[in-house]
């Protein structure tokens, strides 16, 4: 097959979109990813985002909204295996999914203390404004011992 001219800026292809598209279903649509960067969403000022300070692999709720964006729907469940400071189940409250966190490590008093500002409508931080987010819902907390047990 013949291709066209190879753009290289520092070392980097450049990728035009106008060459990515095709006619899919009657509409131009883009045929092939043009990054898989996502240099826009900002991770300055999220030490203190949702309450809580976690210095150790800490994401922003911008971060998750896209990916929750990208692969579910209202009311759909989401699950985070490694709960940390609850950003995944802050960011799916507010924006309407179902959600399950489990965390075995020290973490579990933060998330759930930013869990429950989430449902009072006292985490104005992270997608709150952008998802118009003023509180609601709730969640319950169980731990497992020999079995699960509700926690107050």
């Amino acid at each position: 097959p013949k291709h066209g001219p190879q753009y290289l800026l520092r070392g980097s292809q450049l990728v035009f979109y106008d060459k990515q598209v095709q006619t899919i279903d009657g509409r131009l649509q883009a045929s092939r990813p043009l990054t898989n960067l996502w240099t826009d969403v900002s991770w300055e000022g999220i030490a203190r985002e949702g309450g809580v300070v976690y210095k150790t692999g800490k994401k922003p709720e911008q971060l998750l909204r896209r990916c929750l964006q990208l692969c579910t729907d209202p009311n759909d469940w989401v699950l985070d295996c490694f709960l940390g400071s609850g950003t995944t189940a802050a960011a799916a409250h507010k924006m309407q999914r179902q959600w399950i966190g489990i965390e075995s490590g020290e973490a579990i008093a933060l998330s759930k203390e930013r869990l429950e500002r989430v449902c009072s409508g006292d985490d104005p931080r992270g997608i709150s404004r952008v998802t118009q987010w003023e509180g609601g819902g709730d969640f319950v907390h169980l731990k497992w011992d020999d079995g699960f047990s509700l926690v107050e």
